[in-house]
Formats: structure tokens, C-alpha cells, sequence
């Protein structure tokens, strides 16, 4: 994008901004019920997510790489925009951002299918930096792999729970060369967001053994309503904006596919994305809630000033601060 388009952009969005009047405790409450959930927060800004990378920690940039690059670099001053992350001034950029979600096609509206695509990205890309951080702060011989020794000679674990850390490592080896690749790396890290069978498994099992009280390999009715289903119903409900959903005995019986009473590992699968959702899987929960929740004419798609008058909800960790203990390890 040259200089000049860029330039064209500020100007007219600064032009708009002059004349919109804005709405902004309209989401306040929408948004205080999505924080009762633990995961409290999506990826919909990139310069948001860099902003709050560098209050973490000082960090190389150069792994922050997304569809938004061209037009921050071509940029002199990203502050410009935000002198802080809680200053930035947001109705602005829902402007500068909203062209770049309206893409297909380009009508003026944003349709759920491209804020799910926009959202999808934006923790993918949060999801490699995060690895690509974590590689490189472990990768002791630098070959662009992990070994279970490197992993284990920097990051401590309980002795009670080497045995599992290291059975996750060994299912995140896909190729069993005895070294993790990027890929599978991030598997490792967040087995949430695996597409790995061997991993998903894990998860399976996992969960099984933390909803297991009796220890016996399978979830009653009485396991699966202690815990599990209060997970399962909570983000149903978020994604489909606290419309009520089936209740324990009846997903109970919809999951239990060979009719014995019990649920095992394979049947907990389907829900197994509610049960500890990563962050591509609530990217699509939360995208999901802000098309329900800021679509003010329920046609279905949202417009800039729909996107603006609930700036509250797009911007959450602007308003609201940030949770970045939102990945506990089971």
C-alpha cells in the first residue's frame, strides 16, 4: 500500500471521526456477561496485541507478521494512532481496520464469515508469535528444533507430573525423530489448537482423569454434570449469546452413542472444543457474540457505525484490562 493511499486513509478517517458522534457505554453490559467467562479476551486488533506484547516484555517484532503489516510499516509513527494501549483511541481504529474485514465482498458490510476470517487469523498469528518466542528462548544448540532434554533443562514441573509433560512432548513429535519442529512445538504448547490426533487424544485423556472422580476410566451422568457440562453450557450460551442450551441428562444421553450409561474418551470428543477451548476456537465463539451482539438492525451483517456504537466489545482489553492467564495448563 503506498504512502499516499495511506495518507488518503488517515485523512478521511479523521474526517469521519470529527463527525461521528459516539455511543460508547452501549456494550458495557454485553460485554460484563462475556467476562464471566475465563477466557476473556480475543485477537482482534494487531497493533492491540503488539502494543500489549511489548508491555510484557521487550521482544523482537519481526515474528508479529499479519495482513496489517504493509500498512504499519508504510506508517512513520504507529503512536500516531495510541500513545499507550488504554489511550488508544479505538473509533478510529474501527475505521482504519473496518476496509480490511470488508474484503468478500467488498459491499460496505462485514459478514460473519469475514470477521470469523479475520478473528482465525489474528490468533493464528498470535499462536505463532507466542511459539516462535518460546522456540527461540529454549532452542539451546539453535537448530530450529526442541528436545524434551532442552524443554526440561529450562521450564519446571512438578515431580508428580514429569511423566505427563513428557508423554505431551512425545505425542507433539509427530515424526518421532525426538525433536520438535515449529509445528509441532506449538502443538505442544497449545495442544488446544492441534489439529494432531495423537495430541487431541491427550486432551481427551486429561480431561477424563480431571472430571473422573471415582477414578474408573468413564464420566457418569453425576461426573458430567459436576463440571464438564457447566463448562460445555457456559460457552455454548457465549456463542450463540446466552440463548439457552440443552440440558445435562439430555447432551448426556445425545454423547453417549453406545447407550451404556457412561461416557469414555472418544465420546467426550465432540464437545472437547467447549471443554478447554484454545484460541482459534474462541475466535469463532467470540465472533459469533459480536455479530449477535453489536448487528443492531439484525440484518445479519455489521456496518461501520454498528462496529462503532459497541466499540466496547471489540476492544474488551482496552476497557476492561488484560487476563493473560487465560491458557493454565489443565
Amino acid at each position: 500500500m503506498s504512502k499516499a493511499v495511506v495518507s488518503a486513509l488517515l485523512t478521511t478517517a479523521f474526517v469521519i471521526f470529527l463527525v461521528v458522534v459516539r455511543t460508547t457505554q452501549k456494550g458495557h453490559n454485553s460485554f460484563r456477561r462475556a467476562r464471566r467467562l475465563g477466557y476473556n479476551r480475543v485477537a482482534f486488533d494487531p497493533l492491540v496485541e503488539e502494543f500489549e506484547e511489548n508491555d510484557r516484555e521487550a521482544s523482537d517484532h519481526h515474528f508479529l507478521l499479519n495482513s496489517l503489516n504493509i500498512f504499519l510499516n508504510d506508517v512513520h509513527d504507529k503512536h500516531e494512532f495510541v500513545s499507550q494501549v488504554k489511550n488508544l483511541n479505538s473509533t478510529m481504529r474501527l475505521m482504519v481496520l473496518f476496509p480490511l474485514l470488508d474484503l468478500d465482498p467488498r459491499d460496505g458490510f462485514v459478514s460473519l464469515k469475514e470477521l470469523d476470517h479475520w478473528t482465525s487469523q489474528q490468533a493464528i498469528q498470535r499462536l505463532n508469535y507466542r511459539t516462535h518466542k518460546e522456540l527461540a528462548s529454549l532452542d539451546e544448540n539453535e537448530d530450529g528444533s526442541i528436545t524434551f532434554t532442552e524443554y526440561s533443562a529450562k521450564i519446571s514441573h512438578p515431580d508428580d507430573e514429569a511423566g505427563r509433560w513428557e508423554e505431551r512432548f512425545n505425542k507433539a513429535d509427530f515424526d518421532n525423530n525426538g525433536a520438535l519442529s515449529f509445528e509441532e512445538f506449538r502443538d505442544f504448547l497449545h495442544p488446544e489448537d492441534s489439529d494432531n490426533e495423537g495430541i487431541q487424544k491427550w486432551i481427551s485423556a486429561e480431561k477424563m482423569r480431571r472430571f473422573d472422580h471415582d477414578k474408573d476410566g468413564k464420566l457418569s451422568l453425576v461426573e458430567f454434570g459436576d463440571e464438564a457440562y457447566d463448562l460445555y453450557k457456559t460457552y455454548t450460551e457465549f456463542e450463540n449469546s446466552f440463548v439457552s442450551v440443552i440440558g445435562a441428562e439430555e447432551k448426556f444421553a445425545e454423547l453417549d452413542m453406545n447407550d451404556d450409561g457412561y461416557l469414555n474418551e472418544e465420546e467426550i470428543q465432540p464437545i472437547l472444543h467447549y471443554l478447554h477451548p484454545g484460541e482459534s476456537a474462541y475466535a469463532n465463539f467470540y465472533t459469533n457474540y459480536l455479530i449477535h451482539e453489536a448487528d443492531e438492525n439484525r440484518d445479519g451483517v455489521l456496518s461501520l457505525t454498528e462496529m462503532i456504537n459497541n466499540e466496547y466489545l471489540f476492544y474488551n482489553t482496552v476497557y476492561e484490562g488484560i487476563d493473560d492467564n487465560v491458557h493454565d495448563e489443565f
